[in-house]
This record gives C-alpha cells, sequence and structure tokens, in this order.
C-alpha cells in the first residue's frame, strides 16, 4: 500500500520513477517502447518475454508471472528476487504482464533485493529449478554470483567432484541450499 501511495497522483513517469527511486533505491534502467511480447499460459502461470527497444539498447525480461530477468545485449541487469518494473510512461503505473502490448511506450525499473524485505524463501535455491524450466532463464547461477557463494561453491564442487561450476548443474544448487544459512 505505501508503494501505491508513493507513486499515485505522480502524474508522469518519470516523477513516478524519481518517487520510487527515492523511496526504494530504484534505479530507472531506460525508456523505450514495447517491440515485442511473448505472452502463453502454463500450468496456470503467464510465461514469456517482452523485448523493449530504447536508445540506450534492447531489452528482454523474461518472465513467470512476476519478471524474472532483465538483460540487455551484452548481459543480465537484474534477477529475481531484484525487483524488475515496467511503468507506462504515459500514466506512470506499473504494469502487469497481462497489460503489456507491443507499441506502449515504458519505461524500466530495477530495485536491488539488497534493498527489499524478502523472505526466508528467497534464499532456497532449490525453490528456483522449475522457474528456470520453465523461462529457459539461469537465476541461482546469478544469486550465487551476486551473494557470494560463486567462490565458495566453484571450491567445494572442485574438491569433491573435480567439475566446475558448470559441469556440477544440479549438484551446485545443492551445494547452494546448505551454504544458504550463510546468506
Amino acid at each position: 500500500m505505501e508503494l501505491g501511495r508513493c507513486i499515485r497522483g505522480a502524474g508522469s513517469c518519470g516523477e513516478a520513477a524519481r518517487r520510487l527511486a527515492h523511496r526504494l533505491g530504484a534505479v530507472q534502467v531506460a525508456e523505450g517502447t514495447v517491440a515485442g511480447m511473448k505472452l502463453e499460459t502454463r500450468e496456470g502461470l503467464d510465461v514469456g518475454d517482452c523485448e523493449v527497444g530504447a536508445d540506450s539498447g534492447n531489452f528482454l525480461l523474461s518472465f513467470c508471472n512476476e519478471f524474472i530477468c532483465m538483460e540487455r545485449t551484452g548481459g543480465r541487469l537484474a534477477t529475481f528476487p531484484d525487483l524488475s518494473a515496467v511503468l507506462h510512461q504515459d500514466s506512470g503505473l506499473p504494469l502487469t504482464t497481462a497489460e503489456i502490448r507491443e507499441g506502449m511506450p515504458v519505461a524500466l525499473l530495477t530495485v536491488p533485493r539488497a534493498r527489499l524485505n524478502l523472505g526466508a524463501g528467497m534464499r532456497d535455491p532449490a525453490l528456483f529449478g522449475p522457474v528456470e524450466r520453465m523461462t529457459g532463464k539461469e537465476i541461482v547461477k546469478y544469486l550465487l554470483d551476486c551473494i557470494g557463494f560463486n567462490r565458495r561453491v566453484k571450491e567445494i564442487c572442485g574438491r569433491v567432484t573435480g567439475l566446475s561450476v558448470l559441469q556440477a548443474g544440479t549438484l551446485t544448487a545443492r551445494i547452494a541450499r546448505e551454504l544458504a544459512g550463510d546468506w
């Protein structure tokens, strides 16, 4: 509710983004136009991709009900549980994946997970496996890199199996679950 009050009456996308930046530490990544939208319902979930073209590059937001990751040509910008948001440029209001249409003017924002109050479930890498399979996007790998597990996971994988993290696959997630107490 507090965030709703934060952006209600902002009057413009820019003002809504400024208010969210002030309140949450949001970063406005880009303003552009939705160039493509692919949404399908699988197992009761909206799954797909939203492509946005902007002066600063082309962006791809993959989702499984929520935005899972935001990428720009050349790399990942945000990975759930980072908060990725799409605002309509005319109203400044956030859009759900079901509301986004090709040609729509939008702004892309992210809020780093460190700025959010997250439940313990967001710290369990095993919970991200089904989302990785549905979206075809790696999640756990980015969580490990972001929270400093990557070095420890590589050491453990190397010591236990002789495999690299990439080769270890599910073993990496299992080790991450055991290390989750440190997160």
